[in-house]
Formats: structure tokens, C-alpha cells, sequence
């Protein structure tokens, strides 16, 4: 079907009045055979046919002697027209001949590298011409869509290279190395998607004591999505660094975010939180973003508040909860692209499933419930490649 439609495109389309006028109705065999004619034979039969009734008459008694003068007279008209007929059907087809000759002679210019050479249209040509305005149709439409080509190949370098580029932005989101609090084991898991986009989690140390806890979605997709995400990780940093409540470093974090994003309709998903671990106290707020799971002993127990996204509405409070953490609680936290994964059949991989397999693999630890829910993830996408990223990460308190 596609060479099809690309064989359709490369040749011009014939309406049936091109096929009447065209090609189709001739050859040029035909007309030098005609001209042939006319030039040769026709004059020998009309000399025949004077020559019999002129002479015969006179002739008639004796019939060897018609016979001989009819003969010369042939023989004389025969080379007379054998030399001028001849030479001039010869004369007339190498006149012919020269649009074939000149369509050949621009087939080997363009053959050599001249693009731009074309055919000619010549008072003689007849289906020459229809034939050699068919070729330079056909080069044309070559060189379209050649130039078409070329343009694709250049918008899918700029994509490739703009993927890059997302990409290397988005690795820098996250985190090289977790920060290592007494007591508490990190492990996290990140896979990226085929298009890029601002997922990111961090760990940062706001001082010996405290720690700042995030996962956060970007809406959308592309070097602009990592970009956003940067800047929304920055603010976050720099606020938290001040040692305010976590409320007001929402609430900066919103106003300074709208700033950049308030005619764009851009957002991002974040759960947000702040552990001290002198009190084992964990304040924190979800943004629009999928719960946090907390796995103590055999419970299982989501940590939301219902606020909404970054870069939807200035000024609002946050709705902020207070958390006591207890030795061997697990943190569980992913973004949307865990949740969303889906088989062949488009069935979501979804909250329930997802929180029964952190409760059946939590006990293994961090970094173990990591690789056997992520094989979970895969067994049942059947291999097939995530159509968002897969971020997840999970926190054990040891002490």
C-alpha cells in the first residue's frame, strides 16, 4: 500500500484527454511508414496507372515493344524517386529523431549530477514531447519529494538531539547519590520512557537532622517539562534551605512557579515532605500527586492530603498532616507512570495491585522490593516499553 501511494505520487496522473491527444493515439513508426508511402510507392503506382492507359493504346498491337518502354520508364522513375524520395524520407527522419536524441542527452545530464536540466518541447517531437514532459514531471516530483525527505531527516535530528538534551536534563533532576541519615535505608528505581518528560524524586539534607522528601510529575512531555522540573526543584531546595514550615514552602514554591507557568497551563504533581529525625516526626502534603504508602508491620495505610497541583491556582494553602514514625516503617512513593502501566489489553497495573505487591514485598527491604516490583511492572506489560516513566523509590526506618 505505501509504494502504492508513493508510485502514485512519483507519476503524473493521465485524464483521459491527455489520452487522446497523447501517446495513445500513434507512433512514430506509423508516420514514417506513411510519409514512406506517400514518397515512394503512391508516386510508382500513379505512374503505373498513367503510363497503362497513355501507352497502351498506342502500344497495344505490339505488346513486347510497351512492354520495354514501360520498363524504362520504371527503371528512370524508380531512381529518380529512389534518390530524391529517399534522401528525403532519410532527411525527414533524422529530423525526426532529434527530440529522442536531445530526451536521451538530457537523461545522461541528469544522470551525471545536472538537476535542474529538462526536456524540451520540439515542433516535431509529437509523442517525444509527451514522453519527455512526463519525465520532467516525474524529476520534479523526485526532486519534491526528495526535498521532503530532507526535511523529515532534519526534524528528527532536531528531535533526536532535543531528547538528548531532555534526557541529560532529566537525569540531573535526579539525585546522584541518596543522602545517608542514621537509621534509614533508600533505595530507588527510574525508567525512563521512549519520550521525555519531568518525573524526578530527591532526597536533600536541609541540615545534620533534617531531610526533605519529594516525588513530582511533570504534565508534560520535552525539554520544556525537564526545564520546569529544574526550576520547580531549585525553589524547593532554596525554600526548605530557609528552615521554614513545610505550608510556606508550598506556598512560595506555588507563587514563584505560577510566575513562569501562569499562560503556559504547564503544572506539576509533587508529594512533599520534611523528617526530622530527633523527633521522628514527618510533616507532609500531597500536591495532586498519588498517595505515599506507609507499611507498618502487616497495615498498609495512604499518606494524602488533596491539594491541588503547582501552577494551578496562586496563594492557596497547603493541607499539611503530621506523621510519627516508628522503627521499621517503610515509605513507599511513585509517580503516575507506575500506576498507568498497562498490558495488551490497555488494563492498568493500578492502586490496588500496586499496594498489594509492596505489601507482600516490603519486608525484603528497599532495594529488594525494588527489583521484584519492577519485574512485576514488566511481567505484566509483557516487555513493552513504558508509555511514561516509571519512578519510584522507598524509604526504610531501621532505627
Amino acid at each position: 500500500m505505501a509504494q502504492r501511494e508513493f508510485l502514485k505520487k512519483l507519476l503524473p496522473n493521465r485524464s483521459s484527454k491527455s489520452r487522446r491527444k497523447g501517446i495513445y493515439t500513434g507512433s512514430l513508426a506509423r508516420r514514417v511508414l506513411l510519409i514512406s508511402f506517400f514518397l515512394l510507392v503512391l508516386p510508382l503506382l500513379i505512374h503505373t496507372i498513367i503510363l497503362y492507359f497513355s501507352d497502351y493504346q498506342l502500344h497495344s498491337s505490339d505488346f513486347s515493344s510497351f512492354l520495354r518502354t514501360y520498363s524504362e520508364s520504371l527503371f528512370s522513375l524508380i531512381f529518380f524517386i529512389g534518390l530524391l524520395g529517399g534522401g528525403a524520407v532519410y532527411l525527414l527522419t533524422k529530423r525526426m529523431a532529434y527530440p529522442l536524441e536531445a530526451l536521451q542527452s538530457v537523461m545522461e545530464r541528469v544522470s551525471q549530477g545536472e538537476v535542474e536540466a529538462r526536456f524540451r518541447r520540439d515542433p516535431l517531437g509529437f509523442e517525444i514531447n509527451q514522453l519527455g514532459n512526463q519525465f520532467n514531471e516525474m524529476l520534479d516530483n523526485l526532486l519534491r519529494l526528495n526535498k521532503e525527505a530532507e526535511r523529515e531527516k532534519l526534524a528528527r535530528e532536531r528531535l533526536d538531539q532535543e531528547l538528548k538534551i531532555g534526557r541529560e536534563i532529566q537525569m540531573s533532576l535526579l539525585p546522584s547519590s541518596l543522602p545517608q541519615f542514621p537509621g534509614i535505608e533508600v533505595a530507588s528505581t527510574f525508567i525512563p520512557a521512549v519520550e521525555v518528560s519531568g518525573d524526578f524524586y530527591d532526597l536533600f539534607s536541609i541540615d545534620a537532622h533534617r531531610c526533605l522528601i519529594v516525588i513530582a510529575d511533570s504534565a508534560g512531555k520535552g525539554v520544556s517539562a525537564c526545564l520546569y522540573g529544574l526550576g520547580f526543584r531549585s525553589a524547593l531546595r532554596s525554600f526548605a534551605s530557609m528552615g521554614i514550615p513545610v505550608e510556606e514552602i508550598i506556598k512560595r514554591t506555588q507563587d514563584l512557579f505560577l510566575l513562569d507557568t501562569a499562560d503556559s497551563g504547564f503544572f506539576i504533581t509533587a508529594w512533599i515532605g520534611i523528617y526530622d529525625n530527633r523527633t521522628r516526626q514527618l510533616h507532609y502534603s500531597s500536591q495532586g500527586h498519588p498517595p505515599a504508602l506507609l507499611l507498618r508491620g502487616n497495615e498498609l495505610e495512604e499518606l494524602a492530603t488533596g491539594g491541588l497541583p503547582f501552577g494551578v491556582e496562586e496563594g492557596r494553602g497547603a493541607n499539611v498532616k503530621e506523621l510519627y514514625i516508628h522503627k521499621k516503617d517503610l515509605l513507599f512513593f511513585c509517580t503516575d507512570g507506575v500506576i498507568e502501566a498497562h498490558d495488551r489489553e490497555n488494563q492498568l497495573f493500578g492502586m490496588k495491585r500496586l499496594k498489594e505487591e509492596v505489601s507482600r514485598l516490603g519486608e525484603k527491604g528497599p532495594r529488594r522490593l525494588g527489583e521484584l516490583l519492577l519485574r512485576e511492572i514488566q511481567t505484566f506489560s509483557h516487555g513493552k516499553a513504558p508509555h511514561d516513566d516509571i519512578t519510584f523509590f522507598s524509604i526504610l526506618f531501621s532505627d
